[in-house]
């Protein structure tokens, strides 16, 4: 194309000189050998051209050694000029020119500014560039405007602006707080402050590691599938003593500990909830009773407020640790028929075993206060005594087991010869307590939330089936409690232990909470106009007139279906409100946090809490609790895809609980009063005390410890087994079996797994997870703990993986050892600290034995040297020698002294699913023998 002194991006006149009788050059490539030139015209060529015509120009030069010239016949191709040249030019840019020979003007018939067209040799040679050409007429670069992008405050900004306003208006000069345009100025610069603020905000709470509210955090940390917990409530065994048998409405009683003015618990054990409207802010922790069902009435007996053990006539007894099973002393009552006894115990009763006197002296002040467990009852079983009071039938007892989660953890003194000059032995050293109630810290309490404020509406269409409706739309509603701080808990599960009913898991806790709606249709002075899901009932225009739709079809019915009789429990805010409201409630303006009663209205609808929304559909009435860094709890209802949203116009009251965390943590002996919070006032001869202390409150979790687990907590828990190993680690985590244990299986005695091998095999047809495990107490593997280990794993393996459960491959080991021993020890004394050490049981001071349970794990290897420094470790061992270190086969004869069947590295490997065992019990040959050969000493 010919240079010109103007670029333009639309060339019309190439067209043009394509229709017109002028002619033209389109362009010029080269060709293959470099060395040849093809010209093409715009559409038609000169009848003829000679070299002379021609020039070529820039760069090395070229000569035009042929030409020849191509007429196309067809109309629709360009006619083009094929030039040979004596060689290749180089990279620079050529120019073609077709001139008059004589004069050097471009030729005649030629237009003039397509006489002449640029070119390259090296076009077609390979290039990492953009061939397209630049654009004629560039935009001219702007400068931009010098902008301080790091204003981010109020000062700043004022600044920026005037600077600005000072280059844009030179002749605005006025600095005076009066004057419009600095008030102007400075009104940008406070709106800048504050939005240079919310995105400050907003990307500081909008990444795990930065955000700061508590909020925030719960929600990024729920992302990466960890809970943070808000905390838990404590829990306490309360016992009840009765001067006669009472029946108790749970619904109306609570405990609470002394405050500055209370009575004195002794003389008056049992209160109005009204007396205690004057205790001091924060001065009283509440108890109430942790029952399924709190309108349940319980039966109190005189006789279980202090029931003694029963020796069977003999003396100087204790129950051992691990005990779980004792005999109890009963009583005949007089009764004009059949004998009665005084004692009505039932498996799942709580008793709590108490050391009430010194076993030393005797006297209550010596008791052992640390001597104390509670204990739940799985078979009771009542029998007689014939050997005495055989006259009245024999004297009557009870025989009781308890679960062995609840096995006693040190020795219990039920009776005790006492010192001189009494001589004589003394019983009830410690006693059992019946009437035992399950309580848990916090306060119930009643609150109005308001109504859900309605938002647009908008109207259906009309259909052959239905009439068009009004559909009025919930705007947002997220009330907030008046209360703090709100009680969190884990639900009471079914379980055969106390220990259990005890425990808590914050991260599995909900909030004690519960919210009452009272539809649109069912609030007084109600529009009939909506139903209960915001529609416009059939038959009713928007105007209140009627439609065409069928008369007495009330849409109001499909939301009645929903409607209980009653709220969630008949005690809910009934409880006093104990704390100030200046210091311990949070008021939002419309929201009466006194503890009051509200009753719910007689069509109400229940809403539970939930730990999150995800797993809810659009019907679940779940909401979530959310709390803040001030502990105010806000509440989070669904979107109408992931739980169910309000309707709007519909009001809501929340009975909950107030109390939570370490504070309830109260020591034994504190719980002292028994707290009537209905009219109903019958003390009874009621007496509360705890003898244990309240445990498990928590405190929430903090935001640096979120911001330290939560990325990791994927890794902590094996959700999926894909390995053998992970077979293995799930197998051995007894916490994890006994949390999902099912409930049928809770009266069953809970055991321990104390290790598991497991291994991948192939069966011909897919992979088998075989899993072997040792048990904690036995050497076997009953068909009940395999099928509940097989149906705990299987929830957990991989697809395709199937699953066998087996018992640990026992190898029972025959051991030998030569013992030589000093002159001044007995032998005796060796020999038996030797079988004690290498034995499976407990040594003094609690030390396991070498092959106790606690000792043994699959694939250790038996080494001689270790058994050589365990021997030499004892008093009076002058030299060991291993005689014989194998598996023992039964009819085998004990070794001598001469060594045999010794491991020729001092190393007795065993395979993968193997464990070694030596128990040296001459009732039980096939599991070990110890043979000892001891010289020397008396």
């Amino acid at each position: 194309m010919n240079g010109t002194a103007a670029g333009c991006e639309l060339e019309r006149r190439r067209d043009d000189v394509r229709h017109s009788a002028l002619y033209g050059i389109d362009y010029v490539e080269t060709g293959a050998s470099l060395s040849s030139l093809d010209v093409h015209f715009l559409g038609k060529a000169p009848p003829s051209l000679d070299a002379q015509q021609l020039r070529i120009e820039g760069g090395a030069p070229v000569t035009i050694t042929a030409l020849r010239l191509v007429h196309e016949s067809d109309p629709a191709f360009d006619d083009w000029l094929e030039i040979d040249v004596d060689r290749p030019g180089d990279a620079c840019t050529y120019t073609l020119s077709i001139v008059d020979a004589a004069s050097g003007a471009p030729l005649a018939g030629f237009d003039p500014r397509f006489a002449s067209a640029t070119f390259s040799f090296a076009a077609s040679c390979p290039s990492d560039l953009d061939c397209c050409a630049p654009p004629a007429c560039a935009a001219a670069a702007r400068t931009a405007p010098d902008i301080d992008y790091l204003a981010k405050d109020y000062d700043s900004f004022r600044r920026l602006i005037t600077d600005r306003l000072a280059l844009t208006m030179p002749d605005w000069q006025e600095s005076h707080a009066p004057d419009l345009g600095v008030m102007l100025v400075e009104l940008l610069a406070y709106a800048g402050d504050q939005l240079s603020y919310y995105q400050d905000a907003v990307a500081t709470e909008a990444y795990l590691n930065t955000a700061r509210l508590r909020i925030s955090l719960r929600r990024h940390a729920r992302l990466v599938d960890y809970a943070m917990h808000e905390g838990c409530n404590a829990r306490a065994w309360v016992c009840l003593a009765a001067s006669r048998d009472v029946s108790l409405d749970l619904s109306d009683i609570a405990f609470c500990t002394a405050f500055a003015g209370s009575p004195d618990a002794s003389v008056t054990p049992a209160l109005r909830a009204s007396q205690l409207a004057g205790a001091p802010p924060g001065s009283v922790e509440w108890f109430e009773p942790l029952w399924p069902d709190r309108s349940q009435t319980v039966e109190l007996r005189a006789a279980h407020s202090e029931i003694a053990f029963y020796t069977w006539g003999d003396g100087a007894c204790c129950l051992p640790a691990g005990a779980t099973r004792a005999t109890l002393a009963d009583r005949w009552l007089p009764a004009d028929g059949a004998p009665r006894r005084a004692l009505n115990l039932r498996p799942g009763d709580v008793l709590i075993f108490e050391e009430v006197l010194g076993p030393r002296t005797g006297e209550a002040a010596d008791a052992d206060p640390a001597h104390r467990q509670a204990v739940r009852l799985t078979r009771v079983t009542p029998s007689v005594d014939p050997l005495y009071d055989a006259d009245a039938g024999g004297r009557p007892v009870v025989e009781i087991e308890w679960c062995t989660q609840d096995a006693l953890r040190f020795a219990l003194c039920l009776s005790a010869v006492m010192p001189a000059p009494d001589c004589g032995c003394r019983d009830a050293i410690s006693v059992a307590r019946g009437n035992v109630l399950l309580v848990d810290h916090g306060m119930s309490v009643g609150e109005t939330l308001g109504g859900v404020p309605p938002g647009a509406d908008c109207t259906t269409c009309a259909t052959d089936c239905a009439p068009p409706r009004r559909i009025r739309t919930p705007a947002r509603f997220a009330p907030q409690l008046g209360g703090a701080p709100l009680t969190f808990a884990e639900p009471l599960s079914r379980t055969c232990c106390a220990a259990d009913l005890i425990a808590q898991a914050p991260r599995r806790a909900l909030p004690q909470i519960v919210l009452i709606e009272t539809p649109v249709d069912a609030q007084p002075g109600a529009n009939p106009q909506y139903d209960g899901r915001g529609m416009a009932a059939p038959g009713v225009d928007g105007a209140g007139g009627a439609t065409s739709g069928p008369a007495g079809a009330g849409g109001a019915d499909s939301a009645r279906r929903d409607v209980h009789a009653s709220g969630p429990s008949a005690n809910a805010g009934q409880a006093t409100d104990l704390s100030d409201p200046a210091d311990s409630t949070h008021s939002s303006g419309t929201t009466d946090t006194t503890a009051i009663s509200i009753p719910p209205p007689a069509p109400s609808i229940v809403w539970t809490p939930a730990a999150d929304l995800i797993d809810s559909g659009p019907d679940d009435r779940r909401f979530v609790v959310e709390t803040d860094d001030d502990g105010i709890a806000h509440v989070r209802f669904g979107n109408g895809v992931e739980g169910r949203a309000p309707d709007a116009g519909a009001s809501f009251a929340a009975h909950y609980r107030l109390g939570n965390g370490p504070a309830g943590n109260v020591g034994a002996e504190s719980i002292r009063y028994l707290v009537f919070t209905s009219d109903r006032f019958d003390a009874n001869g009621l007496a509360p005390r705890n003898p244990l202390p309240a445990t498990g409150g928590t405190a929430p979790e903090t935001a640096a410890e979120v911001r330290m687990f939560a990325p990791h907590a994927f890794r902590a828990t094996l959700e999926r087994a894909i390995t053998a190993d992970d077979y293995a680690a799930l197998a051995v985590d007894n916490a994890r079996r006994r949390a999902e244990r099912p409930a049928a299986r809770c009266a069953a005695p809970f055991e321990p797994v104390l290790g598991a091998q497991a291994s991948l095999c192939w069966s011909g047809s897919g992979y088998e997870a075989r899993v072997a495990v040792d048990p904690r107490d036995r050497e076997t593997l009953d068909a009940a703990l395999a099928g509940e280990l097989h149906a705990y794993l299987a929830r957990y393996r991989r697809i395709g993986h199937d699953l066998r459960i087996a018992a640990a491959d026992y190898v029972p080991l025959d051991l030998g050892l030569a013992v030589c021993v000093t002159p001044q020890c007995q032998r005796a004394h060796v020999k038996a600290a030797l079988a004690a050490v290498f034995g499976s049981g407990t040594l003094p001071g609690g030390r396991p034995a070498m092959f106790a349970p606690a000792n043994r794990a699959f694939g250790q290897r038996v080494y001689v040297s270790r058994i050589i420094a365990a021997a030499q470790a004892l008093d009076g061992v002058i030299d060991v020698r291993v005689t014989r270190l194998c598996a023992y086969v039964p009819g085998t004869p004990a070794p001598g002294a001469a060594p045999d069947h010794v491991p020729a590295h001092g190393v007795l490997a065993l395979g993968a699913a193997q464990i070694a065992s030596l128990d040296d019990d001459p009732r039980a040959p096939g599991h070990g023998r110890l043979t000892l050969l001891i010289r020397g000493g008396l």
